[in-house]
């Protein structure tokens, strides 16, 4: 049997040379082929060994670089709580943090992609406590200032100036710009989970509801998945009102509103029943009133993040270019003009709504016929069957459109028929007179 590899040959030479006995150095030779066989066999496996171990390896170290021991959060203090659970603070390596315990411990798993986000404008993770026996937590920075709706509602006498109303607007902007490059949808933003830094920055919190959205190859999925109902009502798109199929474009809608908010100093939808904002939305007959003296770049900017249909909808790189132009108009208004402008919008705002929901009212008890549909699960199935009736109305009226098409076509063929049969019928007349006229010609 021949041996090519030129490491055998020399250890085998070395073996006779050493012990003097061609059996000994024989063996020797056998063994080293052995050992070259089965070095030759591991580098073959190598590949697949080494693929399978650093998925083992990635699949553990995913979690230790995400687990904080609960054992490590000193000095906790009940700070808030919410629908999604409660929030304390507490000391992590010589840090103040904020402690969410979570009601479902399943929102971990969800926020596990914010691990590696960094940007000014988006709160920072520092991880999980997900082990058997402890709460279920997320630790992340801790904004010891209030939120953007507390804010807006303290400071709604006195006006807030513009030039703070441009920078939180843009700021909003450069961090939801940031999720979405990184695939992720927030889906439920608003100003309360906009909080507002010791430094005045802004910083977009709480996804207990966001998802990633994003392919294997780091491509936007194009496509529109059906997302759970998450999010809070005023803020949310018609199309997650509904429970339909959603894309990005849902925290294109919700930052139209916080926009809004800036803008006006007003609750949104304040004073509206929430059943009549719930119809409203979902059936598409509710919208936030744009004031009809706010500047021109700011009602089509709205005008924009509002839009019925989600593709029509700018992303946030555009609204970004948008807000520059914009805010021109506005940051040349001294503060106290702004405020009284701000007091008239407010005021237009309210009577316009108050129109808007007398309508709303009326439309819905002609259309639920009396029944009662204060409960908002009756509302959004409401919404979903009225609008499902309203696509089938509109396939329907296709399918007509179709059907009239195809018999204009069958009637325009039987015409067209009609005349080659009395065109021919001429040609046949006429060849009887020609033939007619010859034989009289030779007579």
């Amino acid at each position: 049997m021949h041996i090519s590899s030129c490491d055998s040959e020399e250890t085998s030479a070395e073996a006779i040379d050493r012990n003097g006995d061609l059996e000994s150095g024989s063996r020797a030779v056998q063994r080293s082929w052995n050992s070259s066989w089965v070095d030759g066999l591991v580098s073959c496996l190598q590949p697949l060994w080494n693929k399978s171990w650093k998925y083992q390896t990635k699949s553990c170290s995913l979690v230790s670089d995400w687990e904080i021991p609960f054992s490590e959060l000193r000095d906790m203090q009940y700070l808030a709580s919410g629908a999604q659970g409660a929030v304390f603070t507490a000391r992590y390596k010589r840090e103040i943090v904020a402690v969410k315990k979570v009601l479902d411990a399943s929102d971990l798993r969800e926020v596990y992609f914010m691990r590696k986000l960094q940007h000014p404008n988006i709160v920072r993770f520092f991880g999980v406590c997900s082990s058997p026996g402890t709460p279920s937590c997320i630790i992340m920075e801790l904004c010891q200032g209030n939120s953007l709706m507390d804010y807006l509602k303290k400071h709604r006498e006195i006006g807030i100036a513009p030039n703070l109303v441009v920078t939180w607007a843009k700021e909003i902007a450069e961090g939801m710009h940031y999720l979405h490059s990184h695939k992720i949808v927030h889906r439920d933003l608003k100003s309360p989970n906009v909080l507002i830094a010791r430094d005045g920055a802004v910083k977009i919190s709480d996804f207990g509801t966001s998802r990633k959205w994003a392919t294997e190859s780091g491509e936007w999925k194009m496509k529109s998945v059906e997302m759970t109902f998450a999010g809070t009502i005023p803020w949310m798109s018609p199309e997650m009102v509904r429970s339909e199929k959603c894309s990005e474009k849902v925290d294109v809608w919700s930052y139209g509103v916080v926009l809004w908010e800036l803008l006006t100093c007003e609750i949104p939808y304040k004073d509206v029943e929430r059943s009549s904002v719930i119809y409203g939305i979902g059936m598409e007959k509710l919208k936030l009133p744009v004031p009809s003296t706010c500047p021109d770049g700011f009602q089509l900017l709205l005008t924009q993040c509002w839009a019925l249909k989600p593709i029509n909808r700018p992303s946030f790189r555009h609204i970004l270019v948008h807000l520059d132009i914009a805010a021109v108009e506005i940051l040349s208004l001294p503060m106290s003009e702004f405020h009284r402008t701000q007091e008239d919008w407010r005021v237009e705002i309210g009577a316009n709504l108050a129109e808007t929901e007398a309508e709303l009212r009326k439309y819905k008890s002609e259309l639920s016929d009396g029944e009662d549909c204060s409960d908002d699960s009756s509302l959004l199935v409401e919404c979903s069957c009225t609008e499902s009736v309203k696509k089938l109305h509109s396939t329907l009226a296709s399918v007509n459109d179709a059907q009239r098409d195809v018999e204009l076509m069958r009637l325009e063929v039987e015409r067209q028929v009609r005349e080659i049969q009395v065109t021919r019928l001429m040609l046949e007349v006429g060849k009887k007179e020609r033939d007619r006229f010859s034989r009289r010609l030779s007579v």
